[in-house]
């Protein structure tokens, strides 16, 4: 009767400490849901870069105001910046956010064509390495004119 005792105190520990266990699993995998639910969220966050001058122009400075969503924490935010004209690629430069263009630069097609007028696009980018792996990824962009001068 004893060692039936014992048997029965050991399977009750045990389905105890099951039950402890699928509780704890339970708790732990609504909160991941919760988690990925909040990362995709800020995620989706919409990104945004925008123009700050009203009047573009060669040789003139240009500056952004850009929304990044939350990015991964090997990322980081960038712009470039690409000028063409007549379909030619002219100017390009890449540089962070907060960072002012001069349309041209100090050398480039553009600088060495004498100027003009040119179409150009910026683009918001997600730049990245993890492990060995480089990643770029197209957040948001916006075209705009730039004057000859």
């Amino acid at each position: 009767m004893e060692q039936h005792l014992r048997l029965s105190q050991v399977i009750n520990l045990a389905l105890g400490v099951l039950l402890i266990i699928g509780i704890a699993l339970t708790v732990y995998a609504i909160n991941q849901v919760r988690t990925m639910d909040t990362e995709a969220a800020s995620k989706n966050k919409t990104a945004v870069v925008a123009l700050n001058e009203s009047n573009p122009h060669f040789a003139g400075n240009v500056t952004f105001t850009t929304t990044v969503p939350k990015l991964a924490g090997w990322e980081h935010s960038m712009v470039s910046v690409w000028c063409y004209q007549s379909g030619k690629l002219v100017y390009a430069e890449l540089a962070h956010p907060d960072s002012q263009f001069k349309l041209g630069g100090g050398s480039s097609d553009w600088v060495s064509m004498g100027g003009g007028a040119a179409d150009c696009t910026a683009k918001l980018h997600a730049y990245g390495t993890k492990g060995q792996r480089e990643s770029i990824r197209d957040l948001a962009s916006t075209s705009f004119h730039a004057a000859a001068q």
